[in-house]
């Protein structure tokens, strides 16, 4: 990747290449060309020199997949100037299918994900982000006014062991199916979005 004359735009799909072990954004977006390319930079630096594992790697690509949405064709060398500001973006975005925004922790592990991946990019291309200041990527913060974590209600061994011993017909599939869903969920502590994706076999 070279600076100068900046890329063409077009449609772009923000998957990287070595797409096997990453998440798609779910569509394809509007982002910058270069802006893709240079996160793929850094997701290759993690995976083929800091060695992390695929997972590990997904979860970068998650955390920085925001940024690249978020800056659309602006280029990383010009994102201080972008308004809203990125903890402002990030405190409206909601998960897919819901209408809590993200949780703190995942919000924290954006942003400085972001800012490990602007001090690596300006350390290892330093002419072509020397117009970025480090001084905006040290103000780099996660927003504030974000929901409170939803008060969590938690089930007694008994209540547990009343739903497993409730008599239900025989042919009656699905609330069999729930219960034993309800009785798996208790004795191993996975969340429900786990139970939902288990394989049949």
């Amino acid at each position: 990747i070279r600076s100068g004359r900046p890329a063409a735009r077009r449609r772009y799909c923000a998957v990287p290449a070595r797409a096997v072990e990453l998440q798609s954004i779910g569509g394809c977006e509007m982002v910058n060309r270069s802006n893709y390319l240079w996160v793929k930079a850094h997701l290759d630096y993690l995976s083929e020199v800091a060695q992390l594992k695929a997972d590990s790697v997904d979860r970068y690509w998650f955390c920085l997949r925001h940024f690249l949405l978020w800056a659309d064709e602006v280029p990383f060398s010009r994102v201080p100037d972008i308004l809203p500001t990125f903890p402002s973006y990030l405190a409206s975005v909601c998960p897919r299918g819901e209408t809590r925004t993200l949780a703190p922790a995942t919000l924290k592990k954006i942003v400085n994900t972001a800012k490990r991946f602007f001090f690596w990019v300006k350390a290892t291309y330093p002419r072509e982000f020397r117009g970025l200041p480090k001084r905006w990527i040290d103000t780099l913060r996660p927003p504030r006014n974000v929901e409170p974590a939803p008060h969590h209600e938690f089930v007694t061994l008994d209540e547990a062991l009343q739903l497993a011993a409730l008599d239900i017909e025989e042919n009656n599939l699905a609330l069999r199916r729930d219960q034993a869903g309800a009785a798996l969920l208790y004795v191993s502590g996975m969340r429900a979005s786990a139970l939902g994706s288990l394989p049949l076999e």
